[in-house]
């Protein structure tokens, strides 16, 4: 009623307005259905992402500011190579609601797991009270270095339990939340018995937690509360639980042996995420609520890490012969983690007294091994609140697999229902070759599709192979929406690219595979009498792509003979990687770049005496060139998207021969404009990581009994390179992307173009950035400084300059500590299998125990040696590290903004300049005064106040209306508008408008508008103008719509009139059966000719409450009749007499 939205460059800035005419309560003629042409799909330009939103239902509720909106949005970040598909198909979301959900890291925050014999007992970071057991985490905080002087042994004991055993829980859980448009995130802190949330985000909402003791578990999360700006409370209290168990296979060497052996772990149930059930205005009304099917619905999300770890000869013999206490890591390890999650899917949400909006979802999915309850959305209902249907969405599914299957989104058809009316979306994804072999496409570091080809082999198989393939990185993309006009829209992707890491420039571009020429190919031989092979010395750079022979078993413990690559280095050889492969893949081929001037040498390694044949490998030389000054990475980016009245193949860009124009296009060039080689983008937190130096240490280990059977003694430092394939860091992202670009043109064909510079990681690179090794910490992550529009300039199709924008930004900048992370150095404490030593108890008897005491010699580790190289010799608090986890989030502010049109008299260049100045208001960070400057000096200085400190009974945190507006010209005061509020309503203790004053310069503040009285939905009953002419509203259809509006007429007076009731009460029945509606018409004109009303104005209206209004009746009595199609749209207006007033048609293509 009293809002008035702008936007200006990307930031939303809520100024507001005070409207001192007449409120709207007539609605406006129902306008043609908005069939757009072209549903344009808008793009980021920071990122390249498109916003691509299919609008399922909008829907109004009895509040002026809350609209149910249901809606599918697509996102391409979702498309990665190990998504799972959601349920509604891969990349696509459906939003209707809300969630908190909660990222567990450590151990979910609340659980307690007591020790026992068997194990060492699992303590979160709430549980500060438990006899033996505390966790001293917020003690500790205060000062740890106090704390470790205080209390020695309770440090030791909590540091080794921490970094050994992980016992005790030391990071704060992550909750974070979206709905109704409202996204951030916060923890959770322990202060006394109670737990307070710790804003990660600079949002303005009012949130509170809900917890409880659950078997036997106190503080286990139980629901929330949140109240918005505007004093709505949301309530969340259906949750989903998870359940994680992991299994792992491990090979190593024993005695010369090849042993296999298994671990099996089960994890406790957490609640982990919060479904919203609930929307209640500040008289406690309910807007609509959310109920959630009962059927068990459960997501098994699997996830795979395989890790190879690489030893020399000296640690391979050390690990045959003398690692008995299992110190020496396994040579792989394959552990699958399983994470059973127990969701609850929407069943009906009921809009208060208006609709019903029924979920139906289906369980039978082909991508999933427990189909039977694994869910899928089929359809979306709307009905009236009579339960009759209005229209209806179908989701169509299909399938495709590149690695595994997965379930993609076809089609959504909305139909009605006569059935004679149908409205059809299609989509269609980018596929693979259909002689395509899934097993050579892998994951590159961001885990988008990789394949092996000639330009990319970076491994020796799949597993581990991680270089970006520019090719096939945009598999399983949206290419296609069909709209149900017949018309197409055609994306084309391409994989993202950068020239900078943070702000360092990139200067190194031998990756990219353009940027390599063929040379020549060279053979190699190998055998017992001729190992090593030296490579021409080059004075340029080069590339070589080797194809080995030696193909070796899977299985890591088989293995006899490998290549090896090397460097000399100040004559010392230094090994640069192995080359060989794996099977099931026997062509592989492994890529290495070499220095120039530089001497490598190719080396065979065979373990196996008794072979005595040759081995060989191909090498493919290339040059380089410098033309391409970018890397691929980081997942895809839109680089066209081409907008169509007919059907078009959704190969449209990558087909040649096509002879047909798109009715729009957009195009996308994300270059530095200095150079148009170079990429503006930056990859914002490096390159992921998937393999690592680390060492073991052995310390005088000597192992005699089986199964080993060595006298000799290892004192050794044994460093390997350890490959995985899930990263062991936590992969963070700028806006949603790996990548963020300084700069984006957007060419419109035949309209010119867009140029647009935004604030980047190059401007504001991470301080700190991520560490890829022990124990992985992450980022602050600094990104509300990214991605702010700082520069636009339009221009037309010759290249002339038509407007440009800048913008000028300041911030609030905020951490907060999080948690530590504790870490035990390689080579340091207990890691391996010796029984005794499962808490910190054993470990301090160990340390006093001689050798025979300590030993367990009762499994199949039986030694009766003894090795100390897991046992510190002073105490835990001097050797192991912990480092804070540090968040930062702040608020970036819009506070000048300059404006420039030019304008062309022949080829001279005019130009008019306004120049605006923002403040805002510390509490709502709404704008608290905003100036604007133009060309003539003028200026107009507007001051925002805020109605902050008003709460009803029922309602927090109502920070948002507006309260009064200064409006200043030259610094002299010319206009003051205000509005008083008040809660003292008979049915209402909201805080709604009860006068809107306005004054003239200096003059005081006179009365133009005053609100009488409202019902207990907040809809106003009854207004007074300045004069004291007083109107009535009459609402009907549930108090959800007005169905006249009578002016001269005093609410109280009529509110109890048979006629005024007959109206409300056949409203009622219209809402329930629209078949009734004549009876409406007829109370309607009783009410219009009652004698005791024709002194009154009086307009009426009916409905179709959603539909559409269906008649309107103006003071002069001339009727409108509107009617519409069977989709809904509205066709045609007439009159009475079924004379045509306006007729709209509706042309699809066949």
């Amino acid at each position: 009623m009293f809002l008035l939205s702008e936007n200006i460059d990307g930031q939303a800035l809520n100024t507001e307005n005070i409207k001192t005419e007449l409120p709207q309560i007539i609605p406006a003629s129902p306008t043609v259905a908005s069939l757009m042409k072209f549903e344009e799909v808008p793009v980021s330009g920071y990122t390249g992402i498109p916003d691509i939103n299919i609008p399922l239902y909008k829907l109004s509720t009895h509040s002026k500011d809350i609209e149910l909106d249901i809606s599918l949005k697509y996102h391409p970040s979702n498309v990665k190579a190990d998504n799972v598909a959601g349920d509604v198909g891969l990349g696509w979301s459906i939003f209707a609601g809300g969630t908190i959900s909660r990222t567990v890291r450590g151990l979910p925050d609340e659980e307690l797991v007591m020790a026992g014999t068997s194990q060492n007992g699992k303590v979160g970071i709430y549980h500060t009270t438990i006899n033996n057991h505390n966790n001293i985490y917020y003690q500790w905080i205060e000062n740890p270095v106090n704390f470790e002087q205080n209390n020695p042994n309770i440090a030791n004991e909590y540091y080794w339990e921490t970094a050994e055993n992980g016992k005790y829980d030391t990071e704060h859980d992550l909750w974070q939340f979206n709905f109704m448009g409202n996204t951030g995130s916060f923890y959770l802190k322990k202060i006394g018995n109670q737990l307070t949330v710790e804003p990660l985000n600079d949002y303005r909402l009012n949130i509170q937690t809900h917890f409880e003791t659950h078997y036997n578990q106190p503080y286990t999360p139980k629901g929330f509360t949140i109240f918005d700006e505007k004093g709505y409370k949301y309530i969340f209290d259906v949750y989903e639980t998870t359940i994680k168990s992991t299994d792992g296979l491990h090979h190593t060497i024993q005695n010369n042996n090849n042993v296999s052996f298994n671990t099996h772990s089960d994890e406790k149930e957490f609640r982990s995420s919060f479904h919203l059930t609930k929307v209640i205005d500040s008289n406690n009304k309910t807007v609509f609520d959310i109920s959630y099917d009962d059927t068990v619905f459960k997501e098994n999300n699997l996830q795979y890490n395989k890790t190879r770890n690489e030893y020399d000869n000296a640690a391979l013999n050390a690990m045959k012969y003398a690692n008995c206490w299992g110190e020496i890591p396994p040579m792989e390890s394959t552990v699958i983690s399983n994470n059973i999650v127990t969701t609850k899917k929407i069943k009906t949400i009921t809009i208060a007294d208006k609709a019903i909006i029924d979920f139906t979802y289906l369980t039978g999915r082909d991508d999933y091994s427990t189909n039977s309850s694994t869910p899928f959305l089929k359809e979306i209902q709307l009905k009236n609140i009579n339960q009759s249907l209005v229209s209806k969405f179908t989701l169509d599914y299909d399938y495709n697999q590149i690695i595994v299957k997965r379930m993609f989104l076809k089609s959504i058809v909305k139909s009605y229902p006569n059935q004679s009316s149908t409205e059809k979306h299609e989509f269609y994804y980018k596929r693979n070759s259909p002689s395509g072999n899934p097993s050579v496409f892998g994951r590159d570091f961001w885990g988008y599709f990789n394949t092996f080809n000639s330009d990319n082999c970076n491994a020796q198989d799949i597993t581990y192979m991680r270089d970006a393939s520019p090719k096939v990185s945009t598999y399983d993309l949206l290419q296609k929406i069909k709209y149900p006009t017949k018309g197409s829209g055609i994306f084309l992707f391409e994989p993202n690219q950068y020239s900078f890491s943070g702000n360092e420039p990139i200067n190194d571009f031998a990756e990219n595979p353009d940027n390599s020429t063929f040379v020549e190919t060279v053979p190699y031989y190998f055998n017992n009498s001729s190992s090593t092979q030296n490579i021409p010395v080059s004075t340029e750079k080069r590339k070589i792509i080797v194809y080995p022979s030696i193909v070796l078993d899977n299985d890591s413990s088989n293995w006899t003979r490998t290549f090896q690559i090397s460097k000399i280095v100040n004559g010392q050889n230094i090994p640069i990687g192995s080359i060989h492969c794996i099977l099931p893949e026997a062509n592989c081929c492994r890529e290495f770049i070499l220095e120039p001037n530089t001497q490598y040498v190719f080396r065979r390694h065979n373990f196996d005496l008794n072979y005595t044949g040759t081995d060989n490998m191909t090498v493919n030389y290339y040059s380089f060139n410098t033309n391409n000054k970018f890397l691929y990475g980081g997942g895809n980016r839109i680089k066209k998207v081409g907008y169509f009245d007919g059907d078009i193949s959704q190969d449209y860009y990558e087909a040649s021969g096509q002879n047909i124009t798109p009715n729009k296009e957009k195009i996308y060039n994300y270059n530095l404009p200095s150079d148009r080689f170079r990429s503006s983008g930056s990859l914002v937190f490096g390159k992921p990581k998937f393999e690592e130096y680390r060492f073991v240490k052995q310390s005088g280990t000597k192992c005699e009994l089986p199964p080993y059977s060595s006298s000799q003694t290892y004192s050794q430092d044994y460093q390997y390179l350890s490959k995985f394939i899930i990263s062991n860091q936590e992969q963070v992202f700028t806006q949603g992307s790996s990548v963020g670009y300084k700069n984006v043109k957007i060419t419109e064909t035949g309209l010119g173009s867009t140029e647009q510079i935004f604030s980047s990681p190059i401007d504001y690179p991470e301080t700190e950035l991520i560490t890829y090794t022990k124990p992985y910490l992450p980022s602050k992550n600094i990104d509300y400084k990214r991605g702010l529009l700082l520069e636009e300039r339009i221009k037309n199709e010759s290249g002339r300059l038509l407007n440009e924008t800048i913008n000028t930004y300041s911030f609030e900048n905020y951490e907060k500590t999080y948690g530590y992370r504790f870490n035990r150095p390689d080579g340091m404490l207990f890691q391996g299998k010796l029984k005794p030593i499962h808490n910190y108890q054993g470990y301090l008897a160990a340390q006093q125990m001689t050798q025979t005491e300590i030993l367990d010699c009762s499994n199949s580790f039986s030694c009766n040696s003894f090795s100390k190289f897991h046992l510190l010799g002073t105490s835990p608090v001097n050797d192991i590290d912990f480092y804070p986890l540090i968040s930062a989030y702040g608020w970036a502010k819009l506070t000048n903004k300059t404006t420039r049109n030019y304008f062309y008299e022949g080829t001279t260049q005019k130009v008019m300049e306004q120049n605006e100045t923002f403040e805002y208001n510390s509490t709502n960070k709404m704008i608290s005064e905003h100036w604007v400057t133009t060309s003539d000096d003028n200026s107009i200085k507007t001051k925002y106040y805020y109605d902050t400190d008003n709460n009803s009974i029922y309602s927090q945190n109502r920070i948002s209306e507006i309260k009064k507006i200064e409006t200043l010209k030259n610094d002299i005061l010319v206009n003051t508008k205000e509005i008083d509020y008040s809660n003292t309503w008979s049915d209402n203790v909201s805080y709604l408008p009860k006068f809107i004053k306005e004054s003239h310069g200096n003059n005081p503040l006179q009365t133009q508008l005053t609100y009488d009285q409202y019902d207990d939905k907040g809809n106003l009953l009854q207004y007074s103008t300045k004069n004291g002419i007083p109107t009535s509203i009459i609402w009907g259809y549930h108090k959800t719509q007005p169905i006249a509006k009578i002016e001269g007429a005093l609410y109280d007076n009529i509110k109890n009139n048979s006629l005024i009731t007959a109206i409300i009460n056949a409203s009622n029945a219209d809402a329930a059966d629209p078949a009734t509606e004549n009876n409406l018409i007829t109370a309607l004109d009783a009410l219009r000719n009652d004698i005791n009303f024709k002194n009154f104005q009086m307009a009426t209206i009916t409905y179709d409450p959603l539909i559409g209004v269906t008649t309107l009746t103006p003071p002069s009595g001339i009727r409108e009749i509107y009617r519409y199609d069977t989709a809904n749209r509205l066709e045609k207006i007439v009159d009475e007499e079924g004379k045509i007033l306006k007729e709209n048609t509706y042309n699809y293509k066949p």
